[in-house]
């Protein structure tokens, strides 16, 4: 069973409107109006279900949206057990206009505090006896104030917990808690950065071939055995132990790219625990990613979709 922390979900608005421009007032019919549950790791659960894997779903819920989101998630396909807090879940927001332009409003979350991060980590260790692999993904919602040191460390605590008993971790992060688990002690088994946050966690750009494979094996020497190193449309580099190797994206017709990367950890993991072949698990998280692009909503793309775009065996 794959088990994902979503620390920060939210409720996804995705809206259609042909002639889009800021400073206008416009008028969305309900066909053109989608809303689902999201976040990266909810996103990385409903694709890797869709594949026949058995998922399950936890992380932060505003109570008030509880309700709505656990028959969201049931409708959807996601088994879930989340914690319900106080403060109320996100809403981001995607506008596609006729001319394929994207505008994504993204909200950052309401403040929590280290109660909240407490109540999770207990729920996660709960949850972790079921588990076969790990996806800790996205980033997290502010802390609330007197929590100084907010959730930095948060992510390091889950997936140290997690190694603790046995599990594979995924994490797909970004800023200062990407960080510090990737150089903690006990690092993830596999992440996957793009490469604006392999940048970030490197401290230097990446502007080339030689700087992306050199960036990968960065990324290995801190311990970590599997890196994923998106580079969007061009595809993904897989690191581990016996090399690093390019893969080349399936060409598609991009419509929305967003939750891409989270349909790739997904279908990544979803064939991992299928066939404990990772070179073939990337095969499927490249195929998940292109099959996402062509779509309006984010990482509803199902296994024929994503089988149809297979790259062919090297």
């Amino acid at each position: 069973m794959l088990l994902t922390v979503t620390p920060n979900v939210c409720i996804e608005r995705t809206v259609m409107i042909e002639d889009f421009a800021p400073g206008k007032v416009h008028r969305v019919p309900p066909q053109n109006l989608h809303v689902n549950a999201g976040g990266k790791g909810i996103n990385a659960a409903r694709v890797a279900a869709q594949l026949g894997c058995a998922v399950l779903a936890t992380g932060w819920v505003g109570q008030r949206q509880m309700d709505w989101f656990a028959a969201q998630l049931k409708r959807e396909g996601v088994p879930h057990d989340m914690v319900a807090v106080a403060a109320d879940t996100r809403v981001c927001t995607n506008i596609l206009n006729g001319t394929g332009t994207k505008t994504e409003i993204v909200e950052a979350g309401t403040p929590l505090d280290m109660i909240d991060g407490t109540r999770l980590l207990e729920k996660f260790e709960a949850l972790l006896p079921q588990a076969s692999l790990v996806a800790i993904c996205g980033s997290y919602p502010p802390s609330a104030e007197g929590a100084s040191d907010g959730f930095d460390a948060h992510l390091t605590s889950l997936t140290e917990l997690a190694r603790q008993n046995g599990k594979r971790v995924i994490v797909d992060g970004k800023g200062r808690a990407f960080e510090m688990v990737v150089r903690s002690q006990h690092p993830p088994w596999c992440i996957k950065p793009n490469l604006d946050e392999a940048a970030q966690l490197l401290h230097h750009p990446l502007t080339g071939e030689v700087a992306e494979r050199t960036a990968v094996q960065e990324m290995l020497d801190f311990g970590v055995e599997v890196v994923l190193l998106s580079c969007g449309e061009r595809g993904a580099y897989l690191g581990t132990a016996e090399g690093i190797r390019f893969f080349p994206a399936p060409l598609v017709r991009e419509v929305s790219p967003v939750g891409s990367g989270d349909a790739m950890v997904g279908a990544f993991a979803a064939q991992f625990l299928a066939t404990g072949n990772i070179t073939e698990a990337t095969r499927w998280g490249l195929a998940a990613g292109a099959a996402n692009a062509t779509q309006i909503l984010s990482a509803f793309c199902n296994r024929a979709d994503i089988e149809a775009l297979l790259p062919p065996m090297a």
